[in-house]
């Protein structure tokens, strides 16, 4: 059983590094907070690097690549807080039309399109997903009315990947154009990340098909955790390098032990996560795997990688001290992207009451 990245991976990994230096510096990524644009000039070249095809499969024109090749993707771009819809499209989107009972085939065309640069938002995912589709949205059979709260990269989306419920009350997931839906944009915590309701007035979808209870969750779930990683990662290592340089009586402050020991607990919740990452990677990518299997392993690395990247961040923060709690610093981009990212698709406790619930039914 293997917990960690293989060569292909790592080759991935590190092309994305060298990439996003460059491309993604801390300036483009505050820029990007204020100019609602600045975005797309990124996603073009991250389009050509076939880094938005890598979970669509081959027959759609996608790479047809695992789980784990994304997870390995989106570790890195956790570290960067790379401000595009990367995670949202290809990390929540595809695997929700991926898990269309009628097959994937029914949503070729979307698949095909985003696998090319279109990207898609998921609506109808709740804090608890496991719960069934979102009761606000009402799909008659030829029309969808409703609306979604807090949706991630509404404002960016050109389509949207419904969850409701159909008509006699089963599991459906939809494909709505983004101009057939009102979005009507919300203050987020993180710029790089804006957030929108969404109001269908009557729209109608281009693409139907019946879904399991919980259409992509469980992959969804995993792909937050590892841009959660990610930014646990990027954050303990700025900290300890301003530990090992910052003095303060003559001595490193990384020497004092109020600052080691919590920076050591960072790092054991950040190892802690990431093996959970790894191995819900592996179960999702396991088509012998049962779906309690996959939903406890899902839930588990979620709930890991949400803890570990906000304590990284607010330890960061720490760590700095009065410069933490500048906007000049960068800290606040990594403690907005793990307050943002740990309230999508359940907070840490709610994925760990998921847990409790599992284990409490013997399951």
């Amino acid at each position: 059983m293997q917990f960690g990245y293989d060569d292909e991976q790592e080759a991935l990994q590190e092309s994305a590094a060298a990439f996003f230096a460059t491309r993604c510096t801390s300036a483009f990524v505050r820029d990007a907070g204020a100019d609602p644009d600045a975005w797309r000039g990124l996603w073009v070249e991250m389009v050509e690097l076939g880094w938005t095809a890598l979970l669509v499969p081959e027959t759609f024109g996608g790479a047809g690549a695992r789980l784990a090749d994304l997870v390995a993707l989106l570790d890195v771009s956790g570290r960067f807080v790379v401000p595009a819809p990367l995670v949202t499209s290809s990390g929540i989107a595809v695997p929700a039309l991926l898990d269309a009972l009628d097959g994937p085939g029914v949503f070729a065309e979307t698949l095909h399109a985003i696998a090319h640069g279109t990207v898609a938002a998921s609506v109808g995912a709740g804090p608890d997903p496991g719960s069934g589709p979102d009761a606000g949205l009402r799909w008659d059979g030829r029309v969808l009315h409703g609306r979604a709260g807090t949706v991630p990269d509404a404002s960016r989306a050109d389509v949207f990947v419904v969850a409701c419920a159909g008509p006699d009350g089963s599991p459906t997931v939809l494909v709505v154009p983004a101009a057939a839906a009102r979005v009507e944009p919300r203050e987020s915590i993180d710029p790089g990340r804006p957030c929108a309701m969404v109001v269908f007035d009557g729209a109608e979808p281009t693409e139907v098909a019946d879904a399991s209870p919980r259409p992509g969750v469980d992959a969804a779930r995993t792909a937050l955790a590892a841009e959660l990683l990610g930014v646990a990662d990027r954050a303990l290592t700025i900290a300890v390098e301003h530990a090992q340089s910052r003095e303060q009586f003559g001595k490193p402050i990384g020497s004092f032990q109020a600052v080691k020991h919590r920076l050591a607990d960072v790092y054991v919740a950040a190892q802690r996560a990431r093996t959970l990452v790894f191995h819900a990677a592996m179960v999702l990518d396991d088509a012998s795997a049962t779906d309690t299997e996959r939903e406890l392993a899902a839930a588990m690395a979620k709930g890991a990688a949400s803890g570990a990247a906000v304590f990284a961040a607010r330890a960061l923060v720490r760590t700095l001290g009065a410069l933490g709690i500048t906007a000049e610093h960068d800290a606040h981009l990594f403690l907005r992207r793990a307050r943002s990212g740990a309230q999508l698709l359940g907070t840490e406790r709610e994925t760990y009451l998921r847990v409790g619930r599992l284990f409490a039914a013997g399951e």
